[in-house]
C-alpha cells in the first residue's frame, strides 16, 4: 500500500505538485454491494445487456442516419407500437411514468427524428437523445453503442470527447498574491444560512474546508482555500449574487495542489479515490461521505499531469465524476489515458449538470443513509443509487 509520510508532505507537494494521500482499506459491512466492478452509464444498464467492445469512434451523423428510431424505441419498450397518421405510438420509456395508455410518439416523417411523450411531456430528437434520457448513457457511450448496433462507419477525425486545446494551459505559474489581502466579512447569519440552504451543506462541512466570506472589488464572494499541510496555497472565490461576471475568481498563477488534498492525509476506510471536476462537488461529496478520499480540479482544463502521475503511482481505483458536458467528457478521457483500467467513470443522471445539482435536487434527502455507508466506495454507492433511481426502485 502506497503511503506518503505526513512529515514529508510539504516537500513532496512543493517538489512535484503531487497530492498527499494516506489510505487504508476495509470491507463494507452494509448489505449493499458497493464493490461491484461492472460498468454503468448514468445510472442505467446497457439497453440490451451487451457490453460495448472497445472505444471505437463512430461517425455521429452516420450513426443517426443508419438508426431506425421507431425500431430502437420498439426494442427498448418491449412493445410493437401502433401507427397513426403522423406517429408511431409506444408506451413511455420513462420509469417514472406509468403509461397505461400508450402516449410516447415517434415521428413517421422521413425528414424528422422527433419524439415526444404526450403523457408526461418529455421530448427530444433522435436516437442519441433517447439513450441519454431513458438509458442513462453519456453522449459518447450512446454513439458507441448505436454504432456497434447498426454497423456505422468510424470517424476519420479525432473524437469530440478528446479535443486538443489550441494553447496548452501552463501548470507551473507561481501564485504571487497574498491569501490574507482580501477584505474579510463576518461569515454568519444570512449568508452562511444561504450557503447551507442553496447547497445543502452542513456547518460542520463548511468549517472543515475553511470556507470564508470576502469582499473583492466590492463584490461579496465565498472563498474556497486550497490547502497544503493546513496552509492555503491557492483559492477560488465564488460570487454570491447571480449574474455576476466573472462568477469565479482566483489568484494569478496555478494551484499547486488539487482542492481537498490536505484532507486526504486522514486514514481512509476504503480503497477508492474520488476525482471530481470543480470545487463545490468536492464539498458535496464530503457532505455525503465524510471520510472519503476525494480531490477536485478547479475546472477540467486545470487537470495537472503531475497530479495524475501521483494518482497512477498510488495504484488505487479512481472514480471520476465530471460534469455532464463536453469539458467533462474531455476530462474523463484524459484520466483514462493515464490511469487505464484504474479509472472508472461515474455519471450523475443526465438531467443534472453535476454532482452538486443532483445533491440539491435529490441526494440530500437521503443524507443520513449516505453517511451510513462510510465504509463503502463512494463511486459504487452513487452508481447503485442511480440504478435504483432509473428503475424506479427503493434503495
Amino acid at each position: 500500500m502506497a503511503i506518503v509520510a505526513l512529515d514529508e508532505a510539504e516537500r513532496h507537494l512543493t517538489a512535484s505538485d503531487a497530492i498527499v494521500i494516506e489510505v487504508g482499506g476495509s470491507r463494507n459491512p452494509s448489505g449493499i454491494d458497493c464493490h461491484s466492478t461492472r460498468s454503468v452509464g448514468r445510472g442505467s444498464r446497457n439497453p440490451t445487456g451487451r457490453e460495448a467492445s472497445g472505444r471505437q469512434r463512430f461517425d455521429r451523423d452516420d450513426v443517426v442516419a443508419r438508426t431506425d428510431l421507431a425500431e430502437l424505441v420498439r426494442e427498448l419498450s418491449d412493445g410493437e407500437g401502433r401507427p397513426n397518421a403522423s406517429w408511431f405510438v409506444f408506451r413511455c420509456l420513462s420509469p417514472t411514468h406509468e403509461d397505461r395508455t400508450p402516449s410516447f410518439c415517434v415521428s413517421k416523417r422521413s425528414d424528422s427524428a422527433k419524439w415526444k411523450c404526450f403523457g408526461c411531456g418529455v421530448e427530444g430528437s433522435g436516437p442519441i437523445d433517447v439513450l441519454v434520457r431513458f438509458q442513462g448513457m453519456s453522449v459518447p457511450a450512446a454513439i458507441q453503442w448505436l454504432g456497434e448496433r447498426c454497423g456505422a462507419r468510424l470517424e476519420d477525425r479525432p473524437a469530440l470527447s478528446r479535443p486538443k486545446p489550441a494553447k496548452p494551459v501552463p501548470m507551473d505559474r507561481p501564485v504571487t498574491e497574498s491569501f490574507e489581502a482580501a477584505e474579510r466579512v463576518k461569515f454568519s447569519g444570512e449568508y452562511r444560512d444561504r450557503l447551507i440552504r442553496t447547497r445543502r451543506w452542513s456547518n460542520e462541512t463548511i468549517d472543515m474546508f475553511g470556507i470564508e466570506f470576502v469582499r473583492i472589488r466590492g463584490v461579496l464572494r465565498y472563498r474556497f482555500p486550497f490547502r497544503a499541510n493546513h496552509r492555503p496555497v491557492y483559492w477560488q472565490d465564488r460570487a454570491i449574487a447571480d449574474g455576476v461576471t466573472p462568477k469565479w475568481l482566483g489568484p494569478t498563477g496555478t494551484p499547486r495542489v488539487p482542492f481537498g488534498a490536505d484532507l486526504l492525509r486522514r486514514r481512509q476506510p476504503n480503497d477508492q479515490i474520488v476525482l471530481l471536476e470543480g470545487v463545490p462537488d468536492v464539498v458535496t461529496l464530503i457532505e455525503l461521505f465524510p471520510g472519503a478520499a476525494v480531490i477536485g480540479v478547479p475546472g477540467a482544463q486545470n487537470l495537472n499531469p503531475r497530479w495524475m502521475d501521483t494518482l497512477k503511482a498510488l495504484e488505487r481505483d479512481v472514480a471520476v465524476i465530471a460534469d455532464n458536458d463536453q469539458a467533462g467528457e474531455t476530462m474523463r478521457a484524459r484520466v483514462r489515458d493515464v490511469l487505464g483500467d484504474k479509472a472508472r467513470d461515474v455519471y450523475v443522471p443526465a438531467e443534472f449538470n453535476d454532482l452538486s445539482d443532483w445533491h440539491v435536487a435529490e441526494l440530500y434527502k437521503d443524507h443520513d443513509w449516505f453517511r451510513s455507508q462510510s465504509s463503502a466506495r463512494p463511486g459504487d454507492v452513487l452508481e447503485q443509487y442511480a440504478d435504483l433511481r432509473a428503475e424506479g426502485g427503493e434503495r
